[in-house]
This record gives structure tokens, C-alpha cells and sequence, in this order.
């Protein structure tokens, strides 16, 4: 790929004879946002055809022949076929529900893929694309690599946290399950087949597992959430993709050192090496890039675009052709820029009849950054001219809403047409833009709620406190378009952690700390603090138009709501946890789990909780954008708005 390699021509008996050049592999990236793939020419590293595919195209592997590519479509519960000659999708198999992780044995007639939401594992025959066996696994799987010899699968077990399964393949047995770091996801096996590389998402270590007895050996210290692994054909480095670091890790594998770190794009998550060991490619997600690592000195020496969200979970490089009689131009370096099972709910409902399940809408975009100006107390807002759109039940804040320090939440509003936070006899500040999502929270822990927001054109956070005009508290890139943001305080530390969750595919990312899947298209995230323990539980309310069921990570499910409620979930009676609630609007009533429902409110009204009191229970609060109302129930009404402006604090779903 240097110019070096690729002269052109190659020396026969003592000449040299031109035209004559080796063919390369080409690169396959799953892209997961586009619902595509990018095949990049990996002797020019240029982008050479652009394949639809599924929906959330996340896992993909290439046969050993380089005759066929399989890629795992995680929302459209199929693996599509693409025939390498032309590009084409030549069959589309359906596995089971949110497939991941794919990879090809060594003969190329069997696949295996990884379902994440069923737990197991589908077989697929390549010679008639026929699913012949179903695994059972542990708790969702996540990656897969086949063994040299083809006589072993490795799965990892994302949600079992510290699990990877060995299946036999010869009978579809697994063998083994055994412990590896904190939430295994990637996962290789070296060339001769006597080691396996499992990078540990949330422990930030790779697990180095000995295949003849399934014994970690060494756990060797990497990036933030390590993703992807891969080895080179020498089987002498091990190089992994660290999503939160933006950076590669280089393990020695003869004593299992990191002997380099390499800078890349913005949430690296697949990477794979090429036939010949001299490049490794890397997918970085946010950036909707690729950067070719020269091995030779660790250097990234181009970055390639692709599709959005590009993934490339797997063994995504064929293999090296035949010689070609035609010449291979050389690369020019350019510079590197800066995913729950469903358990069938029981049948507990709060009401005999739903109504219509809620429609998000999107969010338009905006790239300029947004200008804070001098805090100006007033005692209510002034009519805006511009319509801007309802609010969506995606919206989320916190309950940190108390901006003044005295103890009780505030009535405050958030005015999308000027970029305006109009909190009642507190300030008005202009922070933000039209299209950006106030994301309120105590960032710095100082007891009183910060302004924030969060931009779904750029993913970039901005987040500053009351008193400080002009000096944010972030300013950074977190989450792509289409995810949601989810701030809360998930460490008990007393202050706003920055999170996203991903609605395509259940997948949450709490910035330092911690990445996971749970969830899928369809839910609505609802993190609180379910079990009193000070933290933030990340769950989901998954809608039904018989029972809607609440999904609590590691704690429990419970039926409660249906298809069309606001999720209002707060501590209504002080003990410190907090309890499901829902708000039915076409009923006009508050349903509290535990507690009688109430009579409050009417159609179009925007459900806020807040403790508007300060005395330590969450208090069912109304907005009225037809009057400009705020309704407190059994409290007060307080007329503070217009109708296109949107609750900026509270619990809104």
C-alpha cells in the first residue's frame, strides 16, 4: 500500500516486468444510521460502492473466499447476503430479534450470528442461506469469532457482565461459559487458534483467554469502553478500538503490553487488519469515518468517509486475491480528524382503555454555537411571533430544577424560537438555538440546576451555570442525530452525569463511566432512582395498547400504562425512591402505582414533575399551552408562558 509495495511491477527471473500489480481486499462498513454499507478499495482507499442493506446494519463479516459478505441488520432482525463481484444482495435471512455480532467459519459454509434480544445464537447454511440451528447462550450476546479450525465459536454475553460462551460447532454445543472483565463485547481469536482477545466495554481491559482450557491469562489495561478487537495474520499484535478514548490500543501479544495508542476518529468501534498485516482500518461512529493505521509505525495516514454511524463490528476485510494484471495506485496520507429482551408482560393496567400512542418529531438542525447573553430577572415572558414544533415524549429533564438554591423546583420554560431560558422570578438567559433540547441538571454540584442543551445536528453538549455568563461548564460532543439525551446522576456523586440512549438499538452511553444495551426501537427511556440507592437506574417503558410494561436494568419489570401515557415517573411520597406513574390525558388523570389515581388536567396539557414545594416529594404539576398555565395540584395556578413554549424543567416522556 506504500508506494514501496506497490511499484507495479514485480522482478521475474532477474526483470522487471510491468503492469503486473497484487490485487487488494476491500473493506466492508456497515453503516448503521444509513441503513448501508461502504465498500472501500483498500489499494486506494477510496469508497467504490454504496450497498442498502437493513435496518441498523451493525455486525458484518466476509467469507474466507472473499466471494461473500454477511451483515447483521440490528433492527430489521435479518442478515443480508452481499455477493462481492457486484455489490449485490443476493438473499436476506431472517435470524432472531436485534442480531449483532456475524462471523464465517473457515470453509465459509456456515455462519453464525449473535441475537441480542432472544439470547442465542442462529447457524447459518451458506449454501442455501438456511438458518439450521438456534443456539442458547448467556444473557445478550453480543460479539462472535470462529477458531482457525472452525471447531469453536467464542460469544460474548454482554448483559451476563462478566460471561463468554464456547460453542461446539460440530453439534452446536456450548462447551463452556466462562468469566472474563465487565460487559464483554469484541472478541478474536489469534491465527493459531490458541488464544482469544475479548475487549471488556466498561472495565476498559481486554481479557486474554488461553483456548485449551478457557482460562484468562492475562487482563491487560486499555481506552475508555473498549469495542472492537482484532489480531494481525502474525498473530504478534492485538489492536483495539476504544470508543470513549477516540483512540486505538496496540497489545504485543508475546507479553500482552500496550506498546502504542493511537489517535483516531471520534467513537471507534470496529477495526480489522488486512490480509498482508500492514494496515488496520478502524469505523469511528461519530465521525462517520474510517482512518487506515499504517502498522509499520502505528500512524493514521488517511481517514475515509463513509456512511453515518458506520459500525463494522466484525471481520469486515476480505481476504488478498489473485494477481491482477492491472496497476494499483498507491495511498496519500491525509490527516485523521480530531445496542432487553421482551418478556411478555403481565396484564396490569391503571385503566380500562388506551389512547393513541404519541408520535415523536424530529428535531430540525443547527450548527452554530449558541450566545449566552447578561441574566436579566423579569417576572414573565414576552409573546414570541414564531411557531416552533409541540414538544415529543422523547424530551427528558431533570428533577435538579431548583435554579435559585432554595430548596423547591421552579417554574421554568424553555423558548426554542429565540434560544431563550425564561425561568419565573429567577432570570432569563439566551442559551442555545432552535433546534437544540434543553437538558437541565446540576452539572458541578452545587446544589443549584445549570442550563444546558443538547444539539441532535452535531451531538454537542453546552452546558453553564446561572452565575456565570459567559464560561461554560461543557462543551463537548457526546451522541449522534436520532439519539435521545438522558442526563442524570447515575455514580451518586450529586451531580448530572451527560448520557445518551440510542432508540434503533437500546444502546446507552453514560459519558465516563459506563455503555450497555438495553432497550429497543420503540421504548421510551425513563432512568430514575427505582431502589433508593442514590443512583439513576436506566429503564425503559415499553408501550402497549394492553399493558405497557416498565423495564428497570437489573432490578425488575412491571406492567403499568399504556400505548399514549406521558411517563411521569417521581417520588410522590417522599421515601426516596421512585415510583411508576403515568399520565393519561384523554382521561384527564394522574395514575401513581401504589396510590389512587387523580382527576387533574385536560387534553394538550404537558405533564411536569417537579418539587415545587421543596418538601422532598415530587408534586403533579400541569403545563397548559392554550393559556399559559402551570397547574399545581392542590397547590396553585401560576400563568408564566405562551403557548409555543416548552417546559424546560421536570420529568417529560
Amino acid at each position: 500500500m506504500t508506494t514501496g509495495m506497490r511499484l507495479g511491477s514485480i522482478l521475474i527471473f532477474g526483470m522487471l516486468v510491468p503492469g503486473l500489480a497484487y490485487a487488494t481486499p476491500f473493506a466492508y462498513i456497515t453503516n448503521g444510521a444509513s441503513n448501508n454499507v461502504s465498500v472501500i478499495d483498500t489499494s486506494t482507499d477510496f469508497v467504490t460502492a454504496t450497498v442498502n442493506v437493513g435496518t441498523s446494519p451493525f455486525g458484518v463479516a466476509v467469507n474466507p473466499a472473499g466471494t461473500y459478505a454477511y451483515v447483521a441488520n440490528s433492527g430489521s432482525n435479518t442478515v443480508s447476503v452481499i455477493r462481492t463481484s457486484d455489490n449485490t444482495v443476493t438473499a436476506t435471512v431472517n435470524v432472531g430479534a436485534s442480531p449483532y455480532g456475524v462471523a464465517v467459519n473457515p470453509t465459509g459454509t456456515y455462519v453464525y450470528v449473535t441475537n441480542y434480544e432472544n439470547s442465542t445464537v442462529s447457524v447459518i447454511r451458506t449454501s442455501d442461506n438456511t438458518v439450521t440451528a438456534t443456539v442458547n447462550v448467556g444473557s445478550y450476546p453480543i460479539g462472535v469469532a470462529v477458531n482457525p479450525a472452525g471447531t469453536y465459536a467464542y460469544v460474548t454475553n454482554i448483559n451476563n457482565s462478566l460471561t463468554a460462551s464456547a460453542i461446539r460447532t460440530s453439534d452446536n454445543t456450548v462447551t463452556a461459559t466462562f468469566n472474563v472483565g465487565t460487559d464483554p463485547l469484541g472478541v478474536a481469536v489469534n491465527p493459531s487458534g490458541t488464544y482469544a482477545y475479548v475487549a471488556n466495554n466498561s472495565g476498559n481491559t481486554v481479557s486474554v483467554i488461553r483456548t485449551s482450557d478457557n482460562t484468562v491469562t492475562a487482563t491487560v489495561n486499555v481506552g475508555l469502553w473498549p469495542e472492537g478487537v482484532a489480531v494481525n495474520p502474525a498473530g504478534t499484535y492485538a489492536y483495539v478500538a476504544n470508543w470513549g478514548a477516540n483512540t486505538v490500543s496496540v497489545i504485543r501479544t508475546s507479553d500482552n503490553t500496550v506498546t502504542a495508542t493511537v489517535n483516531v476518529g471520534a467513537g471507534p468501534l470496529g477495526v480489522a487488519v488486512n490480509p498482508a498485516g500492514t494496515y488496520a482500518y478502524v469505523a469511528n461512529q461519530l465521525t462517520n469515518t474510517v482512518s487506515v493505521i499504517r502498522t509499520s509505525d502505528n500512524t493514521v495516514i488517511k481517514s475515509i468517509n463513509v456512511g453515518a454511524g458506520p459500525g463494522a463490528f466484525g471481520l469486515f476485510i476480505g481476504p488478498e486475491p489473485s494477481p491482477t494484471p492491472s496497476p494499483t495506485p498507491t495511498k496519500t496520507p491525509s490527516p485523521s480528524p480530531s445496542p432487553s429482551t421482551s418478556p411478555t408482560p403481565s396484564p396490569i393496567t391503571p385503566t380500562p382503555s388506551p389512547t393513541p400512542s404519541r408520535t415523536p418529531t424530529p428535531s430540525p438542525s443547527a450548527s452554530s454555537s449558541p450566545i449566552p447573553s447578561p441574566i436579566t430577572p423579569t417576572p414573565s415572558p414576552s409573546p414570541i411571533k414564531t411557531p416552533i414544533p409541540a414538544p415529543t415524549p422523547w424530551k427528558l429533564t431533570l428533577d435538579a430544577d431548583d435554579f435559585d438554591g432554595d430548596g423547591a423546583g421552579d417554574i421554568g420554560l424553555w423558548r426554542a424560537s429565540d434560544g431563550s431560558w425564561r425561568v419565573r422570578d429567577v432570570s432569563i438567559v439566551y442559551y442555545g438555538m432552535n433546534s437544540d433540547i434543553p437538558v437541565t441538571g446540576d452539572y458541578n454540584g452545587d446544589q443549584t440546576a445549570d442550563y444546558g442543551v443538547w444539539r441532535p445536528s452535531t451531538g454537542r453538549w453546552w452546558v453553564r451555570a446561572l452565575y456565570t455568563n459567559a464560561t461554560p461548564l461543557a462543551n463537548f460532543y457526546f451522541g449522534i442525530n436520532g439519539d435521545v439525551p438522558v442526563p442524570a446522576d447515575y455514580d451518586g456523586d450529586f451531580r448530572t452525569d451527560t448520557a445518551i440512549w440510542r432508540p434503533v438499538n437500546g444502546y446507552w452511553a453514560i459519558k465516563n463511566q459506563t455503555r450497555f444495551y438495553y432497550g429497543f426501537t420503540g421504548d421510551v427511556p425513563v432512568p430514575a432512582d427505582y431502589n433508593g440507592d442514590g443512583r439513576a437506574d436506566p429503564a425503559v417503558f415499553r408501550p402497549a395498547a394492553t399493558s405497557g410494561v416498565w423495564y428497570i436494568r437489573n432490578i425488575s419489570q412491571k406492567a403499568w400504562g399504556l400505548a399514549g401515557d406521558s411517563v411521569t415517573p417521581g417520588d410522590y411520597d417522599g421515601d426516596g425512591t421512585t415510583e411508576l406513574s403515568v399520565f393519561r390525558c384523554s382521561y384527564s388523570r394522574w395514575y401513581i402505582l401504589g396510590s389512587p389515581s387523580v382527576v387533574f388536567g385536560q387534553s394538550g396539557d404537558i405533564p411536569v414533575v417537579i418539587d415545587y414545594e421543596g418538601d422532598g416529594t415530587s408534586d403533579r404539576v400541569l403545563y397548559r399551552p392554550s393559556e399559559g398555565n402551570w397547574y399545581i395540584y392542590g397547590v396553585t395556578t401560576i400563568n408564566y408562558g405562551v403557548a409555543t413554549d416548552v417546559p424546560a424543567v421536570g420529568k417529560t416522556y
